[in-house]
């Protein structure tokens, strides 16, 4: 069987694959079986790079909470690199302190959990 294109149909018309029915494609199994499994492999290649995928997104992540702060210490003229470092050394260091003052508080947590 030979398929002509309808001379009559025009591709710009949404109406034009309701009046053609040999325009409209039915769902080819092929192709959805090759989704299928494009799907199944790219969630397979995304858990087996887990351990290289999660530290680059929160790296990222990260960068984008901690912008803000850069970009306000570059208006004050202070070189982008150098107040990168103080931003990423100020949030370290308190989150340091909070952990150092909620020591005695996760102390009792820990015996908890070494039962």
């Amino acid at each position: 069987m030979k398929l002509v294109a309808n001379p009559q149909s025009d591709a710009r018309d949404p109406q034009s694959a309701i009046r053609d029915p040999r325009s409209a494609s039915p769902v080819d199994v092929r192709s959805a079986a090759l989704t299928v499994l494009a799907v199944v492999a790219v969630v397979m290649l995304l858990q087996y790079a887990q351990s290289m995928i999660i530290p680059i997104v929160l790296g990222v992540l990260i960068s984008y909470a901690l912008d803000p702060a850069v970009d306000w210490m570059e208006r004050r003229r202070v070189p982008r690199p150098i107040g990168a470092a103080l931003v990423l050394c100020l949030v370290v260091g308190a989150g340091g302190y909070l952990l150092y003052g909620l020591r005695s508080d996760l102390k009792p947590m820990g015996e908890l959990v070494g039962d």
